[in-house]
């Protein structure tokens, strides 16, 4: 490790390490995951985030609360540097753009930036005559995979006046977000813009039309603004279907919920199986998921603002009865 780092570093740490630290910190200094939020001036949610290994820990953070706790960080924890990062996606995205346009479009990238920062700050609050257009999309029929795009909407979706976006970790995400797109073009037809955050690992998946946000809003019972302040819940055409309900619980646990290992020792032998966890700072939406799942057949306990499935008979049942379309829990799952 070195000393100098800037804020945006991340320390990567092996599969499982990061939530064991975090675990660990906690632990030690007898406290509680709201409580370390507040101690890093942070989120909870973020923190929640990092426990699930949903995003690389700010390396900050991570040497702040191991001084103030004792705990080590692994020694097979590496920094990733933040400018060196952008240095390279900078190089392959200028590769890629000489290979096919025979050259640099230097002004294009500054215009981008520009027209970015604008939007944030100012655009996305004003009116525009060009976002009161009609935009054309289709207009979907309730189906299982209308049911799953609610679900990941219900995780890690969101919507302002004229957007919906999905937001999801740049690079352990990355193939879960091809689906996304896929998923959205097949029931909409708009193909999602990709945005890289400047600020943050992770991607925004969006669509920009006015009419479509209406639509999710009027016909969906998906939410515009704060999800958490309108205690968020499962649409009711979901929840009176047993072939809607099984997707949208899917697309709930891909985007926020985690696979992870437990390990333990009994009499000096080594036990380890895997447990699966979602999340969810809306109490309608956490006890409307533990509810269907022990209605689909899966057994779940409810602790704070977490659902465990942790039976290995439940794991396998939720398994083989919801699965996952997240290459990054199928892998876990298929372990």
């Amino acid at each position: 490790m070195i000393d100098e780092v800037d804020k945006l570093d991340r320390i990567i740490f092996e599969p499982e390490e990061q939530r064991k630290f975090i675990e660990n910190v906690a632990s030690k200094l007898n406290v509680s995951t709201p409580f370390l939020a507040g101690l890093l001036a942070i989120n909870r949610r973020t923190l929640c985030d990092w426990k699930r290994e949903k995003y690389h820990m700010s390396f900050i953070h991570a040497k702040t609360l191991a001084q103030k706790s004792g705990v080590q960080i692994p020694t097979s924890a590496s920094l990733l540097k933040w400018n060196k990062r952008l240095e390279k996606i900078g190089s392959l995205g200028g590769k890629a753009m000489f290979k096919k346009y025979g050259r640099i479009g230097m002004d294009e990238d500054y215009r981008r930036v520009q027209w970015t920062k604008w939007w944030n700050e100012k655009g996305k609050y004003q009116e525009h005559k060009i976002l009161w257009k009609s935009l054309p999309f289709r207009k979907p029929m309730k189906s299982p995979e209308l049911a799953e795009f609610v679900g990941l909407m219900l995780g890690d979706g969101g919507i302002t006046r004229y957007q919906l976006t999905v937001t999801l970790h740049r690079y352990d995400d990355h193939e879960y977000g091809i689906f996304v797109c896929s998923l959205i073009q097949k029931l909409f037809g708009v193909r999602p813009s990709v945005i890289i955050s400047k600020d943050a690992l992770a991607n925004d998946y969006r669509v920009s039309r006015t009419e479509m946000v209406h639509f999710c809003i009027e016909h969906l019972g998906l939410v515009k603004g704060n999800k958490i302040r309108q205690k968020i819940d499962i649409p009711m055409w979901i929840k009176r279907k047993r072939n809607y309900l099984i997707p949208c619980i899917r697309g709930l646990f891909d985007t926020d919920g985690s696979v992870y290992w437990h390990q333990y020792r009994i009499r000096g032998k080594d036990y380890r199986y895997k447990k699966i966890s979602f999340t969810s700072a809306s109490p309608p939406l956490l006890n409307s998921v533990h509810e269907s799942l022990r209605k689909i057949g899966v057994w779940a306990n409810m602790r704070d603002r977490d659902i465990f499935i942790e039976s290995r008979a439940a794991v396998k049942q939720y398994i083989e009865l919801i699965g996952s379309h997240n290459p990054k829990h199928l892998r876990k799952m298929n372990k």
